[in-house]
């Protein structure tokens, strides 16, 4: 399992950027009230931070399964 969470890392991760991004921007639009130029960066932040997150999280899978 671990190794197919590897082999698609950035797939997986990408599939979740974009749901994070378009959330956020739904709902900084909707529930804050912003207009779409000034939420739309706030999801394109929310993209770049799944990506990371998802990443180091793999990585830490990985280190976690090494030791063990």
């Amino acid at each position: 399992m671990l190794q197919t969470l590897v082999r698609l890392r950035s797939e997986i991760g990408q599939v979740l950027g974009l749901i994070a991004c378009t959330i956020t921007v739904i709902y900084f639009e909707y529930v804050f009230g912003w207009s779409w130029y000034a939420s739309i960066p706030v999801g394109v932040l929310a993209f770049v931070s799944m990506l990371t997150l998802w990443g180091r999280f793999i990585a830490y899978l990985v280190i976690r399964q090494r030791r063990s």
